[in-house]
């Protein structure tokens, strides 16, 4: 005798799952316990569109360019019985061909890639899965950075000085379908919020001051005169409240609005002294630039780079 297939009870809920959610199952048999019940699972997909069996920990893809804090990663996440670490990328690319190929739940992502930046990288996986559930776990803190983020769809935005409880919290509480925002880079937002964002082009302009760069050999550059980059200075002052082309460098690197190499910068900066020799020598340019880092940034995070007028 043929057995009529019916929507599955789930957990002793009591409840029918019905076509059109994200989640459909059916039996065919009357189910005697939950455990049974599970046995006869046919098909449960995710709203990112992989298969998922409930008694299957939450699949996490890790993205980060460094070997070491990767490892840090997967130590915390394989003591958790909920959670498993089914990938690990190095680079943008590789970030995106690994999601195609697993569809995890949840996506770690650090927004300093190689090839391809977390936030470039996390814009071309949400375009083609858009139920992506990725978490920014980053060492920039700056507000500019934490929202270009989240306007990219990022569900979470994290420090690596995150607490390991409050990691695993915040993987939890996304796979949710929460959000999670560490409270020191929303204390950062809410500093500049209202502030008038830098344009593109007083951004390009600030990325070329910070490699030290005159105002001619900017404009040059961008095929504008030297009289619009002064123009551009000018603003890029007032919008950060800057007390001058050093201060501003600072400024912007710290909210996360430009990021700079500290050796292509510091050789960068080295070039620019020898060319402007009548004010300093280039070497001794050099270090007033490291002197100036370290005089700005009172965790000394910015020790390494180079801050240049």
């Amino acid at each position: 005798m043929q057995t009529k297939r019916r929507p599955m009870i789930l957990a002793g809920t009591g409840k029918g799952v019905e076509r059109g959610h994200s989640i459909v199952a059916y039996e065919s048999a009357p189910v005697a316990s939950t455990s049974a019940a599970m046995d006869r699972l046919s098909v449960i997909r995710s709203d990112v569109g992989n298969p998922v069996d409930p008694r299957v920990a939450i699949r996490i893809l890790s993205v980060d360019a460094h070997c070491i804090f990767q490892q840090g990663v997967a130590s915390v996440i394989d003591e958790q019985p909920d959670m498993r670490l089914i990938a690990r990328a190095s680079s943008g690319p590789e970030s995106i061909r690994l999601y195609r190929e697993h569809l995890p739940d949840i996506m770690l992502m650090d927004l300093q890639l190689p090839g391809l930046s977390g936030i470039d990288s996390l814009i071309a996986i949400r375009e083609e899965f858009p139920a992506a559930r990725v978490i920014i776990l980053t060492t920039s803190e700056g507000d500019n950075a934490a929202q270009r983020a989240l306007r990219a769809g990022a569900r979470g935005y994290l420090l690596k000085t995150v607490a390991p409880k409050d990691l695993l919290a915040a993987i939890r509480q996304v796979h949710k379908g929460g959000k999670r925002i560490q409270p020191e880079v929303l204390e950062r937002i809410a500093e500049h919020m209202g502030e008038e964002d830098l344009s593109k082009r007083e951004i390009e302009v600030l990325r070329l001051v910070a490699t030290g760069r005159r105002n001619r050999e900017i404009g040059e550059e961008l095929f504008i005169s030297g009289e619009t980059v002064k123009v551009h200075l000018r603003h890029i002052m007032e919008k950060l409240a800057a007390r001058d082309r050093t201060h501003a460098v600072a400024l912007a690197e710290r909210r996360g609005i430009i990021r700079l190499d500290a050796e292509s910068a510091c050789e960068a900066a080295a070039s620019g002294g020898a060319a402007q020799s009548e004010r300093r020598s280039g070497s001794s340019r050099l270090q007033a630039c490291r002197l100036s880092a370290i005089a700005s940034e009172p965790r000394a995070r910015l020790a390494a780079r180079v801050i240049c007028c």
